[in-house]
């Protein structure tokens, strides 16, 4: 039988692709206890994207407790940290239905690699903006 960590494992290897976290904080939050991040209060076990830490080695995902946050398997070793992962966001007042992109190059050590994620979806809606702005611009000359 193919267990739920072990799918999430080949989706990870295959597509970089993680399990979706609830939320995602874009400012330095600390990783002990639960507390409210992007306007949603966590619960133990919810899963957080993590993308604006002071030290970037502590970016990335992480499972909210009431103690001591920890990684999840997913997410805690180099051969399922690699550039181009993705990170679905599924709540949140501001990164609802996010898409994070981890942008970090080369061999990751997770817990001392400097990790940086880019919002692929405000990537995505900029260049569309742009684009219209553009033939607008064009369309008038």
């Amino acid at each position: 039988a193919l267990l739920l960590s072990d799918l999430n494992t080949k989706l990870n290897k295959n597509y970089g692709v993680v399990t979706p976290v609830v939320v995602c904080g874009t400012k330095n939050v600390s990783l002990l206890g639960l507390q409210t991040i992007d306007g949603l209060a966590l619960a133990n076990g919810d899963r957080v994207l993590l993308v604006g830490q002071t030290s970037k080695a502590t970016n990335g995902v992480w499972i909210a407790r009431a103690g001591n946050w920890e990684r999840p398997s997913d997410f805690n070793s180099s051969l399922n940290v690699t550039q181009g992962l993705l990170v679905p966001v599924i709540a949140g007042v501001t990164n609802k239905s996010g898409l994070y992109s981890l942008t970090t190059r080369g061999t990751i050590q997770v817990g001392s690699t400097l990790l940086d994620f880019e919002n692929t979806q405000k990537r995505h809606i900029q260049r569309v903006a742009t684009s219209a702005a553009l033939t607008m611009s064009l369309s008038l000359s």
